[in-house]
């Protein structure tokens, strides 16, 4: 085998590695095409586009995955349950935008608290529908391995929707492109004229 195929052996198995695409015409994700449209949530506050093949997250699977009480409110997950989109609209609670960050930094500082063995990544601030959106990634711990982990916050209307994407740490590279485009698809429906 010459130089010239070992390079396009090692480019497709880059590819499978991968993600490539936008929300628009679909994602081909680790050799698996994605199509998106866009959901509507909290009666219909805010949408946000989302893979068409993720669903609900069965019942049995969101209380082990997520024992607390305070659970997100909507859950869409691949159909093994390893890959989850959630979202949370806390109505009492409101939220500046100029006050995203401090309440990232609330929550990274929360779950370092709770667990130090978490291991914290990237973090930005980037405007989503002409609104400040702040995330952060980490690594924690779960029953089925280390999971890869984007929280963020956005004023809706006024007041905080959070929402986590999470994934096995494996899944990390070909996934975060796409994460990074969901957020950004974030719309506060109260504001479309």
């Amino acid at each position: 085998m010459g130089e010239a195929d070992e390079v396009i052996i090692s480019s497709l198995n880059e590819y499978k590695k991968g993600s490539y695409g936008d929300l628009e015409t679909g994602f081909l994700i680790k050799e698996e095409f994605f199509e998106f449209k866009r959901y509507y949530f909290f009666d219909k506050k805010m949408s946000v586009m989302l893979p068409d093949k993720f669903e609900d997250l069965p019942e049995l699977l969101v209380k082990l995955k997520y024992p607390s009480e305070q659970r997100p409110k909507i859950i869409k997950s691949n159909k093994e349950g390893g890959i989850n989109f959630t979202f949370n609209y806390l109505e009492e609670v409101s939220i500046p935008e100029e006050e995203v960050k401090y309440i990232t930094d609330a929550m990274k500082n929360g779950i370092k608290n709770i667990n130090p063995a978490v291991v914290l990544g990237e973090e930005d601030i980037i405007d989503v529908d002409k609104t400040k959106l702040s995330w952060f990634e980490f690594q924690s711990h779960a029953f089925d391995g280390v999971l890869y982990n984007i929280m963020y916050c956005i004023p809706i209307q006024g007041k905080m929707m959070h929402g986590v994407f999470n994934c096995l740490i494996q899944e990390k590279d070909a996934w975060k492109p796409v994460v990074m485009q969901v957020i950004g698809s974030i719309m506060d429906e109260t504001k479309v004229e």
